[in-house]
């Protein structure tokens, strides 16, 4: 839980316990907004997968409209000569 608090990368917790309702996991873990907390590995697999996805999918993307030629203005709002 310190280590989440000092950084600013993502910290994953798998908590295996069958019973869920420890103190230590209701109260802190599942109350921490730095940590993500997930009761088995496969869901934190499926969660990273999708994270990374959608980061490099945002870094990646390019918007059609970026590059969109400005309108040209109306007859009427064009200066004469």
């Amino acid at each position: 839980m310190a280590a989440a608090e000092e950084t600013d990368k993502l910290v994953c917790v798998v908590w295996g316990s069958p019973v869920g309702t420890e103190p230590a996991y209701r109260e802190r873990l599942l109350g921490s907004s730095r940590v993500a907390t997930f009761r088995t590995v496969g869901n934190c697999i499926t969660a990273l997968r999708a994270y990374f996805s959608h980061h490099r999918f945002v870094h990646a993307y390019r918007s059609p409209f970026d590059e969109a030629p400005a309108p040209s203005p109306p007859p009427s709002a064009r200066p004469r000569p």
